[in-house]
């Protein structure tokens, strides 16, 4: 049987449909995974910053603290940077773009005698994106009931 040549007619002009949809919907799809990329690579990034502050937390609420004194804040920057108290000799960062400067570790709330009650650790300035820009205020931040010794003068 043959075809008229207005179905002829009707089925070539058809042809090209499937890829003006595809280029209609393409820049969508991309533009939806790279954002799903980008929510990941920000969800990974948040994680080990929780878990760089939580590490620096627990061993600010475990050191000595001497009234004036810097070390403790120093050492438990070094640990949400580093991982250690110390500087490394590599001293290459735990997460990428993370400096002294952006944490913060500070005594919360003294009792009566003067002796620590919580230490804050917090981070502040750091840019998660990868494509778009996401920058951390004070976040993430952990809080810790100090439990160390307090060496008074």
């Amino acid at each position: 049987m043959k075809l008229s040549n207005n179905k002829q007619e009707k089925g070539r002009n058809r042809k090209g449909i499937v890829a003006l949809e595809f280029a209609i919907a393409a820049p969508l799809l991309i533009v939806m995974t790279l954002g799903l990329f980008q929510l990941g690579y920000a969800f990974l990034m948040y994680n080990e910053l929780r878990n760089a502050v939580m590490d620096g937390a627990r061993y600010a609420s475990i050191s000595d603290y001497l009234p004036g004194s810097t070390q403790m804040a120093d050492a438990a920057t070094n640990v949400v940077l580093y991982g250690t108290p110390t500087v490394p000799v590599s001293g290459s960062t735990l997460v990428y773009g993370l400096t002294a400067d952006k944490v913060s570790v500070s005594v919360a709330e003294f009792d009566g005698s003067g002796i620590p009650l919580y230490v804050d650790v917090s981070i502040s300035g750091v840019d998660l994106g990868a494509l778009w820009p996401m920058t951390l205020t004070g976040k993430p931040k952990m809080s810790m009931r100090y439990m160390g010794q307090y060496v008074g003068e």
